[in-house]
C-alpha cells in the first residue's frame, strides 16, 4: 500500500482485477482460523525434518553470502558455496558466528531488502547486472499493532477491513488494515466478550519511531473510525503487541518492472533462483501471499526439472505425480473478458491511428 501517485498503474489494475473485479463473487478473501506459524509453518517443518531436511530459522540460517565453488561443483560438492549464520552476534558487535555449506541450487525466497543486502555482501551476485539493478526496486515499511480489549467491539460489515489515508488524522499517506481476531481466530474466541483486535499499517516509516503508547491511541482512534463510536478510553487495553517492520513489503513503484524479476531463474547465475511476490509468476495473475506460493512452488519445479539436483529424466518423471500443482484462477465473469477485449480494440485502434498520423495526435483513449 502506497499513494497513489506512488503505484505503479499497472500494477494497481492487476491488483485490483485479482482482488475484486475478475470473480466479484469472491470479492473477499479467506482467513486461517489461527496464526500461520502454527497451522502453516509448524506442520510444515514438520514434514520436511520427517523426510530428512534440516530447517534453520533466525540467527542459525541467516544467509550472509553466496558465490560458486571452487572447481565449479566437481568431486562431490555443490555448484555454490553458501555462508549462513550460526549463532547469534556476540558482545560488543562481535559478527555471528558462521557455517558455510555446499550447494547445488539455492532458491532466494526473500524480500527485495534482504535480497539488496545479500547483493551487497556477494560480489558475485553483484556482478550479475540484474541483481544489481535490484537497488532500484524499494520496499514499505509496516507497522502492526495488536490489542486486547476489556470491552467488546462490533465492526460494521465484518471482521476485516481495508481503509485507505485520510481516515484518520496522521495517517493521510498510510494504507492500513484492521482486523477482528475473536471473530476470524479460534484461539481468541475465549476472550469474548472481550475483544482482541490486529491494525496493520503499510507505507508506514513516519510510525516507526513513535513510542507503544501513542501507536496504541492511533489504534483505538482507527477503530473509533471504523466502527463509528466513540474512542475507547486506553484503560480498556489489558494487553499489547506491535511488531515494527522497516522496508519490509515489496513498493511497486512507477518503472518497478525494468527492475523486476522476469522469472524464477535467474538467467546469468546458474544454480541460482528467486521467488517471491516481487517475482513474475509466468502469467499466473496471484498477488500478494499468493504470488509468493505460486513462484516458490515453480522455483522448486525450476531447481528439479533445470537438472540442478543431479536426477536423471526418469527420476523426475515418477516424482512428478508428487509435486504440488500450482492452481489455476479461474477465468473472468464473462461481462469482465468482454470488457477487456474491447479495450484491447481500442487500444488497438489508437495505436494505428497514431501511427498514420505520425505521433501528431494525442489519444486519450490509450490506458
Amino acid at each position: 500500500m502506497a499513494p497513489g501517485e506512488r503505484l505503479s498503474a499497472a500494477a494497481a489494475l492487476s491488483c485490483f482485477a485479482y482482488f475484486a473485479l475478475g470473480r466479484q463473487g469472491d470479492f473477499d478473501v479467506r482467513w486461517l482460523r489461527g496464526g500461520s506459524g502454527a497451522l502453516l509453518f509448524g506442520p510444515w517443518r514438520a514434514r520436511l525434518a520427517g523426510l530428512g531436511v534440516d530447517t534453520r530459522f533466525g540467527d542459525r540460517g541467516r544467509v550472509v553470502r553466496v558465490a560458486p565453488s571452487v572447481g565449479g561443483g566437481g568431486g562431490g560438492g555443490g555448484a555454490l558455496t553458501v555462508t549462513l549464520t550460526d549463532g547469534p552476534p556476540g558482545a560488543g558487535g562481535t559478527p555471528a558466528p558462521t557455517l558455510t555449506v555446499d550447494a547445488d541450487a539455492i532458491v532466494f525466497a526473500v524480500g527485495i531488502s534482504g535480497m539488496q543486502a545479500l547483493v551487497r555482501a556477494s560480489p558475485w551476485l553483484a556482478a550479475d547486472a540484474q541483481f544489481r539493478g535490484f537497488a532500484n526496486l524499494s520496499a514499505v515499511s509496516v507497522v502492526a499493532v495488536r490489542l486486547w480489549l476489556s470491552a467488546p467491539v462490533s465492526l460494521p460489515g465484518g471482521p476485516s477491513h481495508v481503509c485507505g489515508g485520510g481516515a484518520v488524522p496522521g495517517l493521510e499517506d498510510v494504507g492500513w488494515t484492521l482486523y477482528d481476531l475473536t471473530a476470524l481466530q479460534d484461539e481468541y474466541a475465549a476472550e469474548a466478550p472481550g475483544t482482541v483486535l490486529e491494525a496493520d499499517f503499510y507505507h508506514a516509516a513516519p510510525l516507526l519511531p513513535l513510542a507503544d503508547g501513542p501507536l496504541v491511541d492511533l489504534v483505538l482512534t482507527a477503530v473509533a473510525a471504523v466502527a463509528g463510536t466513540a474512542a475507547l478510553p486506553p484503560s480498556a487495553v489489558t494487553a499489547v503487541a506491535i511488531t515494527r517492520l522497516p522496508a519490509a513489503v515489496t513498493h511497486f513503484a512507477p518503472g518497478a518492472m525494468d527492475a523486476l524479476p522476469h522469472g524464477v531463474a535467474a538467467a546469468g547465475l546458474p544454480g541460482v533462483y528467486l521467488a517471491g511476490d516481487w517475482v513474475d509468476r509466468a502469467g499466473h495473475p496471484s498477488w500478494s501471499q499468493e504470488k509468493a506460493c505460486v513462484t516458490g512452488l515453480a522455483a522448486a519445479a525450476a531447481v528439479v526439472d533445470g537438472g540442478a539436483l543431479g536426477l536423471s529424466a526418469a527420476a523426475v518423471a515418477a516424482a512428478a505425480p508428487r509435486r504440488t500443482p500450482v492452481v489455476p484462477v479461474p477465468p473472468p465473469e464473462p461481462h469482465v473478458a468482454a470488457a477487456a477485449g474491447a479495450a484491447r480494440v481500442v487500444r488497438g485502434v489508437g495505436a494505428g491511428l497514431r501511427g498514420v498520423l505520425g505521433g501528431v495526435l494525442p489519444l486519450p483513449l490509450e490506458f
